[in-house]
């Protein structure tokens, strides 16, 4: 499915989203994709502290190190993607899924490996 994104809600979308040769702020790019990866498809005035948090969860499990400000989600209230709201129980117990089936994976091939070398 292709993620679709609005923005014609957003304050200052010229000046918030685009540089000064009409092309999209990398940071945006990233917070509209991240959407995904937060189970947030909106940024609102009630949940764009809860997106935040949950797109540095992301970043910090991915190793990014170079995050973005708080600020700078506050500044997209208003963005919508076609992306389904995901409770924060529903999000966090995906997230930490993916990370315990990646450690058993991680622990297997080890213990694979150190096994045919014997």
């Amino acid at each position: 499915m292709a993620l679709n994104y609005y923005y014609s809600d957003v304050n200052n979308s010229n000046t918030v989203m685009f540089d000064e040769d009409d092309y999209m702020r990398p940071d945006t790019q990233t917070i509209i994709f991240s959407t995904m990866s937060v189970g947030l498809g909106e940024i609102t005035s009630d949940n764009w502290i809860e997106f935040y948090s949950r797109m540095r969860i992301v970043q910090k499990i991915l190793g990014h190190s170079d995050p973005i400000p708080p600020s700078r989600v506050k500044e997209h209230i208003g963005l919508r993607t076609n992306v389904n709201n995901e409770t924060r129980a529903k999000w966090m117990k995906r997230w930490i899924g993916y990370e315990i089936d990646e450690i058993i994976r991680e622990a297997t091939r080890e213990c694979e490996s150190k096994q045919s070398v014997s």
